[in-house]
């Protein structure tokens, strides 16, 4: 478990039995898996990055990948792990790519010893446009990945 807070990484990232997860890039060994069989919108999208040219080329359509309320979470390796997974990405530049879409970050954690987090969600005000336009928020009680097996 990566952090301070002693906290799992699932509660972290906000997943529970019922969200639906979708991971892209170079996932690490980390306690959270994919929901199996599940089709965007999903709640929650890590898309694991390590250039910026990837980061600016992809984010807009990572965004319509998410539920309007949905968060994606775009990580990156550590200062401290560059050696390890070289890379030009930073939280800032997370940032200078997503607020012109509209997506607003409003979290940041430590995905484990050699990747950060942040999480960047729709603006709220934005929300009801991107409902309307044909990307909806998933069925409650849909089933889910916890309901297989």
């Amino acid at each position: 478990m990566a952090g301070y807070s002693g906290t799992p990484l699932a509660k972290k990232l906000g997943v529970t039995d019922t969200t639906t997860v979708h991971i892209l890039g170079p996932m690490p060994d980390i306690p959270v898996v994919a929901s199996p069989n599940a089709m965007p919108p999903f709640d929650v999208l890590l898309s694991f990055v390590t250039t910026q040219a990837e980061l600016f080329a992809r984010i807009a359509s990572w965004g319509d990948l998410i539920t309007p309320s949905g968060g994606l979470w775009i990580c990156w390796p550590k200062k401290a792990a560059r050696k390890m997974v070289p890379s030009d990405m930073t939280e800032d530049a997370v940032r200078e790519a997503a607020l012109p879409l509209g997506l607003v970050d409003n979290k940041v954690c430590a995905i484990d010893d050699v990747w950060s987090g942040l999480r960047v969600v729709w603006r709220v005000e934005l929300r009801a446009a991107r409902a309307a336009r044909g990307v909806h928020e998933r069925v409650p009680n849909a089933p889910t990945h916890a309901d297989e097996g």
